[in-house]
């Protein structure tokens, strides 16, 4: 079953998939962040020293945030997640991020919490017939035969 809901066009979601989101980030000194990238730039290091290679400085860009390490992007999420106005109402219904699988698969979290409740237009759930195109999409992707 294909479970679907229609998000509330006036919500407000901070598109870290965007190069200007992260030059906003790298300038905020998000509590915690540099010593995440630290700690994956001393493993990275270690890595390359055991096979005899260098590595560049690792930086906060998409390959980060996309990659195996939840860490920062845990604390980017926190950190958007906590962001208030001038009048301390949240100023983000949530995140826009490409998928660690590529950026033809957009993900949308989405904060529900007192100050901000999930406004939305449910829909009824529907079945996917083997012939959907995102199913077919997703099997070919995998190389998984289709049903």
């Amino acid at each position: 079953m294909l479970g679907k809901t229609r998000l509330i066009p006036d919500l407000l979601f901070a598109d870290i998939a965007e190069h200007e989101a992260l030059h906003i980030i790298r300038r905020a000194n998000v509590s915690g962040l540099k010593e995440a990238v630290d700690q994956i730039e001393q493993e990275l290091e270690q890595i390359a020293k055991n096979a005899g290679l260098m590595i560049a400085e690792v930086d906060i860009d998409s390959s980060l945030l996309t990659g195996i390490w939840r860490d920062p992007t845990q604390i980017i999420g926190r950190y958007i997640y906590e962001l208030q106005d001038k009048r301390g109402k949240p100023m983000f219904d949530g995140i826009r991020y490409y998928s660690r699988f590529g950026p033809m698969w957009e993900c949308w979290a989405v904060f529900i919490d007192k100050d901000r409740p999930l406004r939305h237009y449910p829909e009824p759930p529907e079945p996917i017939p083997n012939d959907h195109p995102g199913l077919l999409q997703i099997a070919a992707h995998y190389k998984i035969p289709p049903p």
